[in-house]
């Protein structure tokens, strides 16, 4: 492996980040709904209080570095209806399933609209991500024609409007304009897709100079927050989101060039979207994740960490290997050539013509480059336009 400002046919460098990313995702969440963040405070345990949030901001910027992996390898992408369509059928699978144990475990956790909820999971908000996100996929079409007919220049001004306007005013004076929900909405994932594609377009930087500045944005918004200026702990804050496109240009310049390595990652790619999709659903949510972590708090600070951090990864293997019974599942039931026979007949019915032959499975998922491997089918249909919440 090495760094490298070429460009490979398939970015491994991208697909390693799109894991690296989930795994902050999962991190993430065991700091807050692990009870990390809740059952400490500056008053009662400095120590501890500054290290959980220092976790917590260094992996802040996993939402915005989705949705800028989604513009960097999608926007020249052209759209077929099997992505939504992929994202919508892998949501109900998980969301029905989850939701039967959850009736048949955790009772008390269930609501009248329980099972309705679990059948339209993006209408419902479920996972507030996958809304917002299946609403970008919607709308990549769109975003991709301006981009590719937008010259370098013209595509960096609208990006500086976006970190002007989206991010750094509504942050220094706090005010939200635009309806952005402090990112939580398709607007924002939309404004960083946008950004994404510029990051594709434009001369790599030194990768250490583009590390340097995912942790010193990341360190300014800890600092920030500690300090109470909560505000800059926001999806939508200046510091989070040149955080987010510094990681994804520096991930971009990594070139793997070993086979096996190769392998592992397309392997692992497939299931990144599905490790958020079942950690956050409400049976191991609420019912097993929720403030787990609260006895990591009577260690010492820095054991603490390393707690938090194993606790992470072991969300991420827990449901890697669940997702590779869906995949199985899927490949029995042969969805990879239901989802391009609903493409083939989306084109004919726009264009009268046949569609064109079904895409690999890395331009099949545009934004999450699934590999071209047996496990293949989840490329394009789970994990579509581009990215993939955490």
């Amino acid at each position: 492996m090495e760094l490298t400002g070429e460009r490979p046919n398939r970015n491994y460098g991208i697909d390693l980040l799109r894991i690296v990313a989930m795994l902050m995702i999962c991190v993430l969440h065991v700091c807050n709904q692990g009870g990390i963040l809740t059952h400490t405070s500056m008053a009662s345990s400095p120590d501890h209080y500054r290290t959980g949030w220092l976790l917590d901001c260094l992996t802040y910027a996993s939402v915005n570095i989705f949705a800028m992996m989604a513009g960097y390898v999608g926007y020249r992408k052209s759209f077929k209806i099997s992505r939504p369509l992929g994202i919508w059928l892998q949501l109900i699978f998980y969301s029905l399933i989850g939701t039967a144990l959850v009736a048949r475990f955790f009772p008390a956790l269930m609501t009248e609209t329980s099972w309705l909820q679990s059948a339209l999971p993006v209408l419902y908000r479920e996972y507030w991500f996958y809304t917002a996100y299946f609403g970008m996929v919607i709308l990549s079409p769109l975003l991709n024609a301006g981009m590719q007919k937008m010259d370098f220049r013209t595509h960096g001004l609208v990006c500086l409007g976006i970190l002007l306007f989206f991010s750094i005013l509504p942050t220094v004076l706090n005010v939200s304009p635009f309806t952005l929900s402090n990112g939580f909405s398709t607007i924002w994932l939309c404004a960083m897709y946008v950004v994404g594609g510029y990051l594709e377009k434009m001369n790599k930087p030194n990768p250490l100079v583009c590390f340097l500045f995912f942790v010193a944005p990341s360190l300014i918004t800890w600092f920030f927050k500690i300090n109470g200026v909560p505000r800059a702990h926001n999806y939508t804050s200046h510091t989070v989101v040149i955080a987010a496109a510094a990681i994804v240009l520096c991930f971009s310049q990594i070139r793997i060039r070993s086979g096996a390595a190769q392998k592992i990652i397309g392997f692992i790619v497939p299931s990144v979207l599905p490790v958020f999709t079942i950690h956050v659903h409400t049976l191991l949510w609420s019912g097993v994740i929720k403030d787990r972590a609260v006895p990591f708090l009577s260690r010492q600070p820095l054991v603490m960490a390393l707690e938090i951090l194993a606790s992470g990864v072991l969300i991420f293997v827990f449901c890697f290997a669940v997702d590779l019974i869906r995949r199985g599942l899927f490949r029995l039931l042969r969805v990879r050539s239901l989802l391009d026979l609903a493409d083939r007949g989306f084109s004919r019915i726009l264009s009268g013509k046949p569609a064109e032959k079904a895409e690999d499975p890395q331009d099949a998922e545009a934004a999450e480059s699934a590999p071209e491997t047996p496990e293949g089918e989840a490329a394009g249909a789970a994990d579509s336009a581009g990215a993939d919440s955490p």
